[in-house]
């Protein structure tokens, strides 16, 4: 295994994505605890924005709460923000949750891992049926 991997978890919301990246935490933990791993997921750093009160926060709940799509600088910011704090002298392994969920997204989560010299990510696709997704954020509130 390389010594520091980045794993990129995508699938639509409630498909499962959380809990997966999350086994593969616990597993990368349990197969070299030497190595640091930092996860990201950001449907939940965005919950936990807004919390925060500040004007942008909460112009991103009525939008989400409204149902809209949010512009594609509030979850790079959320991923970006991540990416900051996490990377130190890039030997840990990061994986990332819900990131580039859109094509405009994507190229800059491409150029930033090309930054941190971390181009050849493990992509992880998760494909679940619409409804079988639907169920499950129902059944999440």
């Amino acid at each position: 295994m390389r010594s520091s991997r980045t794993f990129v978890f995508f699938g639509p919301s409630g498909s499962g994505k959380g809990t997966q990246s999350k086994l593969l935490l616990g597993h990368l933990q349990k197969i070299n605890p030497k190595v640091e791993v930092s996860r990201v997921s950001t449907g939940k750093m965005l919950r936990e924005f807004m919390e925060s009160g500040t004007y942008t926060a909460l112009k991103v709940k009525d939008g989400l709460d409204e149902g809209k799509l949010l512009p594609a600088f509030a979850p790079i910011f959320m991923w970006v923000s991540f990416l900051n704090g996490s990377i130190t002298d890039n030997t840990e392994h990061i994986i990332l949750d819900g990131v580039a969920r859109r094509s405009d997204e994507a190229p800059i989560l491409d150029g930033a891992l090309s930054f941190y010299g971390r181009s050849s990510a493990d992509i992880i696709v998760i494909n679940v049926s619409k409804g079988w997704a639907t169920q499950r954020l129902g059944e999440r509130g």
